[in-house]
């Protein structure tokens, strides 16, 4: 159950969607079930991180180019914004500035700050080395800060 949370968190700071970050959860626990017979039980921890990162990163990629096409058939209207609560403009901007976070970035941020787990093992969850775990989330840090102060 801790587990399933911690997935769930991740994908929700991808998604900011609870029914979508659900759906990324489900969705990787069942590709880690498919594979089951060929990932080590040892190492199924980090597989499945790597699953939910893989599948939200696509997730991410088919929205950017979704809001493209709606601004293209002038169905995304950016000056609709004004119709938000004045409370939620803080979060909108702050899922915005994690939007434009690279993805590496991004993954490497939102599992150090929400999965619970050791650098070691978001090292090889996303498949890297462990300083680079770190640092990339000490340059998302910087970004969203120059993001968030710009």
């Amino acid at each position: 159950m801790k587990r399933e949370r911690s997935l769930f968190n991740i994908a929700l700071r991808w998604t900011f969607n609870e029914a979508q970050a659900d759906e990324l959860v489900q969705e990787a626990f069942l590709m880690v079930w498919q594979q089951r017979r060929r990932v080590l039980p040892e190492t199924a921890n980090a597989y499945l991180y790597l699953t939910l990162n893989r599948l939200a990163m696509k997730h991410a990629r088919r929205r950017t180019v979704w809001r493209r096409v709606k601004t293209l058939l002038g169905s995304g209207d950016a000056s609709q914004d004004w119709l938000l609560p004045a409370d939620q403009y803080d979060r909108v901007e702050v899922q915005e500035a994690i939007q434009a976070l690279p993805d590496g970035q991004r993954a490497a941020l939102l599992m150090a700050d929400f999965s619970g787990l050791s650098q070691k093992e978001i090292g090889q969850a996303l498949n890297l080395p462990t300083g680079t775990v770190g640092s990339r989330r000490h340059a998302a840090l910087a970004k969203l800060k120059e993001l968030l102060d710009g």
